[in-house]
């Protein structure tokens, strides 16, 4: 049986991540429209299953950081859609 993901366990890309993606007031279906990668990979990015390349880390945190705090209507039409 799997266990169940501990979100206390999360660290280094996977807790930035979450980190940001919650300070900035977004879902991870946000994350993926934003960055074009598909949500799966991103929830799996943030539960520490996957972890991108170093390069991929920094272009999808920066993406990320350009939003204003918990501003959704900075996020282009659409992405936020169904959810």
């Amino acid at each position: 049986m799997k266990k169940p993901f501990d979100p206390a366990k999360r660290q280094g890309f996977a807790l930035q991540l979450y980190t940001l993606r919650y300070r900035k007031g977004i879902t991870q279906r946000a994350v993926s429209k934003l960055t074009w990668v598909p949500l799966r990979t991103v929830e799996n990015w943030e539960a520490g299953t996957r972890v991108p390349p170093q390069y991929l880390q920094g272009v999808v945190l920066e993406k990320i950081s350009e939003l204003d705090d918990a501003m959704p209507s900075n996020i282009p039409p659409g992405y936020t859609d169904g959810v």
